[in-house]
C-alpha cells in the first residue's frame, strides 16, 4: 500500500520517529532518508522535549514537489522503495 508525501509529513510530525519508524517495518534513520527523498520536512533536534514544554516551534510546511519528484513510497519486504512519479502532465491531481 503506497504511502503519501501528505500522509507521511503528517505522521512524523505527529509523533517522534522512534514512533512512526516501526510502525513501516523501518529504522527511524531509515525513515528520516525517505523523508530526504521525498522532500519532508522533519522536526529539528530537540523538537519533542520543547513541543512538552510549550516552546516548540511551528512546523514549516509542506512543499509542493517539483516535476519529477517522488511523491509516494510502498513498503517491499523490509525495505521501502519509492514509488514512481506522477506525472502532473497525464495524472490528475487531488483538489483541495
Amino acid at each position: 500500500m503506497p504511502i503519501t508525501r501528505e500522509t507521511l509529513y503528517e505522521e512524523v510530525w505527529a509523533e517522534p520517529m522512534i514512533a512512526v519508524g516501526p510502525r513501516h517495518k523501518v529504522f527511524p534513520n531509515q525513515l528520516a532518508e525517505i523523508c530526504v527523498r521525498l522532500r519532508v520536512p522533519v522536526p529539528p533536534r530537540g523538537y519533542w522535549a520543547k513541543k512538552k514544554v510549550g516552546k516548540a516551534e511551528a512546523r514549516p510546511p509542506l512543499p509542493l514537489p517539483r516535476p519529477g519528484d517522488d511523491v509516494q513510497w510502498r513498503q517491499r519486504g523490509d525495505y521501502l522503495t519509492p514509488a514512481r512519479p506522477i506525472d502532473y502532465k497525464t495524472e490528475p491531481t487531488k483538489k483541495a
